[in-house]
């Protein structure tokens, strides 16, 4: 359903981002056809699935910082797609006054937009958070979370207007098959991310593979920042392994897709981890489980 094609360079006028073509609609000739929304509306719904399971672990304390707004913004965009989708395929091109490929092409836009941003903005917020922490729960705090998120998002769309190729492409195969697909994008960033991750967790664990069986025997603490790789990597080793393979493989994923709930609480265990090495706390393997806000609470309860 998605087949990677080129490079960005020659279909985005950023060149930033690798694109597929998502297939739409495939056909031979007098004999074939297949309409591909209904896969499409399938994979979506289980990414809003997969979202709201994460959600509801984190629902109470969403607005506590700035990575719970942006989850809780992702999963209500995600919602929206499914919908608008549904609602695409249920009036069909004739009624319809936007396309599938529009909607598909602007999504993977928008949300190639996010990761650098919200990485930055929440970074700046465990930064800045013992400055704020006796206000955390005011108004303002929250209103100043929702704003980023906006901002985020309003600049994401900028960058969809700018980079979507919203036109669709007719492809032709051997033996007379016949194709229509759009190009969407693909989140590099989201495959430099998980690959440059796995190779630092390793090369702690190759730093210190000849103390640590020691420190297993004598049930000595290792250092923190070891402490805390160990966690981490116990805990994200599966998702960090499921994104290298689909890469290795070659398995094409849009970046409406790459970017979830998943990936957000990854990268916020990531921001996390420093902040809680210089603020001196050691958290157990349960706390990179847990979801980011909930992490944030934690922070600020052993902070004050």
């Amino acid at each position: 359903m998605y087949y990677c094609i080129t490079s960005g360079a020659g279909l985005s006028p950023h060149g930033k981002s690798f694109n597929m073509l998502a297939i739409i609609e495939s056909w031979e000739e007098g004999s074939y056809y297949e309409d591909s929304t209904g896969q499409f509306l399938f994979i979506l719904l289980l990414k809003v699935g997969l979202d709201f399971l994460v959600l509801s672990m984190c629902l109470r304390w969403l607005h506590t910082s700035f990575m719970g707004v942006c989850g809780l913004s992702v999963f209500l965009v995600d919602v929206v797609l499914l919908c608008t989708v549904v609602a695409v395929w249920f009036l069909g091109p004739a009624r319809s006054p936007v396309s599938i490929c529009f909607l598909l092409a602007h999504a993977s836009a928008m949300f190639n937009a996010l990761p650098l941003p919200v990485l930055g903005l929440g970074l700046l917020d465990y930064l800045y958070e013992p400055r704020y922490t006796t206000c955390h729960d005011a108004p303002c705090r929250d209103l100043w979370n929702y704003a980023l998120t906006l901002l985020v998002w309003v600049l994401a769309g900028v960058h969809s207007c700018c980079s979507a190729v919203t036109n669709l492409l007719e492809v032709e195969y051997e033996g007379g098959r016949n194709a229509l697909g759009c190009t969407v994008q693909e989140s590099v960033f989201v495959v430099h991310f998980s690959v440059g991750i796995s190779v630092a967790i390793c090369c702690v664990m190759l730093l210190h593979y000849k103390q640590m069986p020691l420190w297993l025997k004598e049930a000595n603490r290792p250092p923190l920042y070891l402490s805390l790789t160990l966690d981490f990597g116990t805990t994200w080793a599966s998702y960090l392994v499921m994104c290298i393979a689909c890469e290795l493989l070659g398995l094409a994923v849009p970046a409406y897709i790459s970017i979830n709930l998943l990936w957000l609480e990854c990268a916020n265990s990531v921001l996390v981890g420093p902040y809680t090495a210089n603020s001196t706390i050691c958290f157990s393997f349960k706390y990179y489980i847990l979801p980011f806000s909930i992490q944030t609470k934690i922070i600020i309860t052993h902070i004050k």
